[in-house]
């Protein structure tokens, strides 16, 4: 059994204001490679949760088996595994595991495997030979690919590409390419978001006004945010939303502490990734430290399907150990941050 690298540190930084660890994640399961052909068909349906709920006893995730036969923002049509046909409602799942063949089983194994620059290439020449609900996690799978080699602007133009005709499950938004940190861009990007805060696209919209909101363009975006807070489309809303708690000052994070927490862990899961960002390094830039890790760390704990994004906040908890004293610690992260950026 692989050595649960980051057991002692989830163990030592969680606390009940800080984070919530469903599962502790060893980096050989999290980096272990996927079959290309399943038994079964996974899906994953989070349950409603409120904010008063018991964060040491959460409601577990119900999981199902079976067949997909459509995928659509409203809807999961899947055929139980006794044959019983079920209508489930897609803003309530928060993973699928689909069965690929041939070519597209590889293609899409690639990403997993963190070979990205191949998968983006495979996975354009073959995604159009599976069905239209398939197709949406393709092109997802490339959204992320992308971001992980750091081009976020056609990561952006892809995903916006995705949502143009219609919105899309609420489980693919997990890719959107927002920024939730103070990270910087190159001109490209900001120069074609700029563009991108007239266009129709909603998605798009909200891309380029994330990009754009502690800069320059910051009254532009500041508005954008604001009329898109009013979509049709509750994603775009809450993401809109929870985009706003950027302009909160450093000053002020302590206070919103509480509350942001609470209404992060109240999200749909694909949904927490990037305000779990924003909180861990608004509280690095904080001061506070150990707050910082235990949330890099549940990062590490719940998303362990983006590997880019994993690798990164672990990256950033050693770097705060090692400053705060803790280079052992620290040194203990660095064989599962290898894991999740080697190719395999």
């Amino acid at each position: 059994m692989a050595q649960c690298l980051g057991f002692a540190i989830v163990h030592s930084y969680c606390q009940p204001l800080v984070c919530l660890f469903l599962v502790v994640v060893c980096p050989g399961l999290a980096c272990s490679q996927p079959t290309s052909r399943v038994e079964n068909e996974l899906v994953e349906l989070w349950p409603v949760v409120s904010r008063e709920y018991d964060v040491w006893k959460p409601p577990r995730p119900r999981e199902l088996l079976g067949t997909i036969t459509d995928f659509d923002a409203q809807t999961l049509f899947f055929t139980q595994s006794d044959g019983k046909v079920l209508q489930l409602p897609s803003d309530r799942v928060s993973r699928i595991s689909v069965s690929f063949n041939g070519e597209v089983a590889e293609a899409s194994n690639l990403v997993a495997e963190h070979r990205y620059l191949e998968a983006i290439t495979k996975i354009k020449d073959c995604y159009q030979s599976v069905p239209q609900w398939q197709q949406q996690i393709l092109v997802a799978q490339i959204v992320q690919s992308l971001a992980a080699i750091e081009d976020t602007r056609r990561a952006a133009i892809i995903f916006g590409n995705l949502t143009d005709a219609e919105p899309r499950p609420l489980l693919f938004y997990e890719c959107i390419p927002l920024c939730w940190t103070v990270q910087e861009t190159d001109a490209a990007l900001l120069s074609e978001a700029t563009n991108w805060l007239q266009s129709e696209n909603e998605s798009m919209r909200l891309i380029a006004a994330s990009w754009l909101l502690l800069g320059e363009r910051k009254a532009q975006a500041q508005t954008t945010l604001t009329s898109l807070k009013q979509s049709q489309v509750q994603v775009i809303a809450m993401l809109a939303g929870l985009q706003a708690w950027r302009l909160t000052p450093v000053t002020e994070t302590k206070d919103r502490l509480v509350n942001w927490l609470a209404y992060r862990d109240s999200l749909p899961p694909p949904l927490q990734l990037g305000p779990t960002e924003f909180i861990a390094d608004r509280l690095m830039r904080a001061g506070e430290n150990d707050l910082a890790i235990g949330q890099w760390m549940r990062i590490a704990a719940q998303s362990s399907t983006q590997h880019h994004r994993v690798a990164q906040a672990l990256e950033s908890a050693a770097n705060q150990l090692a400053r705060s004293g803790h280079s052992a610690t620290a040194q203990n992260l660095l064989p599962w941050i290898a894991q999740l950026r080697e190719k395999q």
